[in-house]
């Protein structure tokens, strides 16, 4: 997954000239994905054995449920952010006709 979100950030770098807001939403996304994956697992290495000594297991069992909570919340956010960068500026679809895209079918 890292690798993905080092390419989405290189894409997102290399089109900011020609479509700039795309690509800040983009990189935003690809940041808050990199972000939050790696709270999530630090917070989990760095907890367990910190409450691991500790007498209140059902203290450990609530700090990851939160831990897990904000992660999935700053997941969520990159997935809104990639959405939005996929339509925003754009300019809406011209209306065809009727027959389809290919315009008028052959008269007989």
């Amino acid at each position: 997954m890292l690798l993905l979100w080092i390419v989405g950030a290189v894409v997102a770098l290399v089109n900011w000239q020609r479509y700039p807001r795309p690509s800040l939403l983009l990189l935003l996304a690809m940041l808050d994905f990199a972000f939050f994956r790696l709270l999530g697992a630090a917070g989990s290495m760095l907890l367990v054995p910190a409450m691991r000594d500790s007498a209140n297991p059902q203290m450990l069992a609530t700090m990851m449920t939160v831990l897990g909570f904000v992660s999935t919340i700053g997941t969520i956010v990159g997935f809104g952010l990639l959405i939005a960068a996929v339509y925003i500026g754009r300019t809406p679809a011209v209306e065809s006709n009727q027959y389809g895209p290919y315009g008028q079918l052959p008269q007989k």
